[in-house]
């Protein structure tokens, strides 16, 4: 069983659909950004991955500025895992981008988000990411894009919470038996949400994050005029 631990609530901030995003918005969300941060976006060959990474942090600015009034981005460093974290302060932070959508975490305790568009085609994935339980499953369920999905963000998000990143093997962890989408295994809680095209992961030691999901503009209005 998980212990609960004290502090402000995990929050989980959620766009999908970038690809229809407009470049006015994208561009008033690079404006709200750090220069450092802003030559990173920049660094990523393709268009689509330079807007993913904007918008992720952007909404990570946004969850900052109106969960913990910090306004300024603050500077990021990375573990030898490859996890980000704040230099100078004490809140934890995670983001996740797929495809066609971005995610982002913050949390007084470790966070891990994982978001993934719906994988279509997984049959060569499935012997080192599922477990004979997990793989089992998949083939009884009536949507097995959806579970397989779903299985796979909770593993993400469990080794992301865990700063173990891509050194955790996938089938080391079996969730074949936590059908629901809130639950607690491995000493952390899960929260998983199933969406149109994606499905996101959450992993904390902290139960019910709280998830926001908005659109692009919405989430521009609230950034714009934090009363709203």
């Amino acid at each position: 069983m998980a212990k609960e631990s004290t502090g402000f609530p995990s929050v989980v901030y959620v766009l999908d659909k970038i690809s229809r995003i407009t470049d006015s918005i994208v561009s008033a969300a690079a404006e709200a950004l750090p220069e450092y941060r802003l030559q990173k976006a920049r660094k990523y060959l393709y268009e689509k991955d330079r807007r993913s990474s904007i918008l992720a942090f952007w909404l990570l600015q946004c969850a900052l500025r109106e969960h913990c009034q910090i306004t300024v981005l603050p500077d990021i460093a990375v573990t030898k895992t490859g996890k980000p974290f704040f230099m100078d302060s004490s809140i934890h932070f995670n983001i996740s981008h797929s495809a066609d959508c971005v995610c982002c975490g913050i949390s007084s305790c470790e966070i891990g988000v994982d978001i993934e568009n719906y994988v279509k085609q997984y049959d060569d994935l499935l012997n080192y990411t599922m477990t004979h339980e997990e793989r089992m499953l998949i083939q009884k369920t009536p949507e097995p894009c959806e579970q397989f999905t779903r299985l796979w963000t909770l593993k993400e998000s469990y080794f992301k919470c865990t700063s173990q990143g891509l050194t955790g093997s996938l089938t080391a962890l079996n969730f074949a038996d936590c059908p629901g989408s809130v639950f607690s295994k491995y000493s952390h809680f899960f929260t998983t949400v199933s969406m149109e095209d994606c499905c996101l992961s959450v992993c904390t030691i902290q139960p019910h994050p709280l998830i926001i999901h908005r659109t692009a503009q919405e989430y521009l209005n609230h950034f714009t005029d934090p009363s709203l």
